[in-house]
């Protein structure tokens, strides 16, 4: 009678236990990610927006795992894709994120042709937190699959100059501590990187006719999905060779300024005086600019380039409007 009622007692604790930690699983994966740490994870991934979960469609599967990887108790943010067109056939970038003051930034190193030094393997994110450190930050590990041995096995990945990066050193065990795939909070890349209400910086204009697409003056310091449409519409026009970006930096302000003063060096056209080289992209430059791309030429190539194609200002005039 005793053994049944010590059995009973003990599977009754072991389903409260399991209850109240898929209750915690849930109550982390639902959580909502920090503004800030979406706004950086924005500014790295905006260039591959439209693709970024082409592997999953409209997926919430993506995974962000906190940690605190340099004991000042402030949990680090580590971001692993499972799909996408930044991903291989085999693995996934994986990007680590530390919180400095109001802000995050990425400490994990970058590699060009495979967008970071820091790779796991495709859908299945899991990470391996070390006991072992260097220069003050916790090792990490990765699972990848060895095609020889046929088998999973772990990398340690480590800090160093430029951040962590993937080291040769395969582990002999797997991880005692391992932050699982179900552990992680969804996250919904797709939802978050083409919604720009909540995040973008934009300057109101003081005063903008009826006619006006967007009641916005973007200046430097703005950022937001306007600003990458700003910026491509300058590239198009013939003024902006740089990254694509969403932020208004001093390289789109010198792009912004020297379409406005190629426009006012026209001599007897009716756009002599009408803009402003200040650097600011108001409604009359946001005009002209867009006239510029529906002719496809730069403002100094010739006047007919500022008339433009009306069905193709008013396409780019459109961008704009929220």
């Amino acid at each position: 009678m005793r053994k049944n009622f010590l059995f009973t007692l003990i599977f009754s604790l072991a389903v409260v236990l399991s209850l109240l930690t898929s209750n915690a699983v849930v109550s982390l994966n639902q959580q909502e990610l920090p503004s800030a740490l979406i706004a950086a994870i924005r500014q790295d991934f905006w260039q591959y927006r439209e693709n970024f979960s082409d592997y999953y469609k409209d997926s919430k599967d993506h995974r962000v795992f906190f940690v605190d990887l340099n004991n000042d108790r402030v949990k680090e943010a580590i971001l692993y894709p499972i799909g996408g067109i930044i991903c291989s056939n085999r693995s996934c970038p994986i990007f680590i994120y530390t919180k400095v003051g109001n802000k995050y930034r990425k400490i994990s190193a970058h590699e060009t042709d495979r967008y970071s030094a820091v790779a796991g393997l495709r859908n299945e994110p899991s990470i391996g937190v070390l006991t072992t450190s260097n220069q003050g930050w916790r090792d990490i590990a990765t699972r990848f699959f060895d095609y020889t041995t046929r088998t999973e096995k772990w990398s340690r990945v480590r800090y160093g100059s430029h951040g962590y990066t993937d080291s040769p050193l395969i582990l002999a065990s797997t991880p005692r501590t391992i932050l699982e795939y179900s552990s992680g909070v969804k996250t919904d890349f797709k939802k978050f990187l083409a919604n720009d209400t909540a995040l973008a910086v934009y300057s109101r204009c003081k005063y903008v006719t009826k006619q006006a697409p967007t009641p916005y003056c973007f200046k430097q310091g703005n950022s937001g999905r306007l600003i990458n449409v700003l910026v491509e519409d300058l590239r198009k026009a013939g003024y902006y060779q740089y990254p694509t970006t969403n932020l208004f930096d001093s390289k789109v302000e010198a792009s912004v300024l020297k379409f406005q003063k190629d426009y006012r060096t026209i001599k007897g056209s009716e756009f002599a005086s009408v803009l402003k080289a200040d650097g600011v992209v108001g409604e009359d430059t946001l005009i002209r600019l867009c006239q510029a791309v529906g002719r496809g030429c730069s403002a100094e190539s010739d006047f007919s380039c500022y008339t433009g194609s009306p069905i193709r200002v008013i396409e780019c005039l459109n961008k704009y409007k929220e």
